[in-house]
């Protein structure tokens, strides 16, 4: 069976109550645009994983106590 999750480019998770980044997301190696606007993130090492995704150009944050 094939890992679609390879494939994923875009991955919209916003208003969904989140608090902490605690997935990996090592597994969407061609993800471009991710949108986590209007959760309760507030930790930004959260979001150091991000920093080895070359070909994420579109993040999205605002809305979070972290803004």
């Amino acid at each position: 069976m094939p890992d679609h999750k390879a494939n994923l480019q875009w991955l919209d998770l916003s208003h969904n109550y989140l608090e902490k980044l605690d997935y990996d997301f090592a597994d969407f190696v061609h993800l471009r645009t991710l949108y986590l606007h209007c959760n309760f993130l507030y930790d930004l090492n959260d979001f150091t994983q991000l920093s080895n995704h070359a070909n994420l150009k579109t993040f999205m944050i605002h809305g979070n106590p972290l803004t």
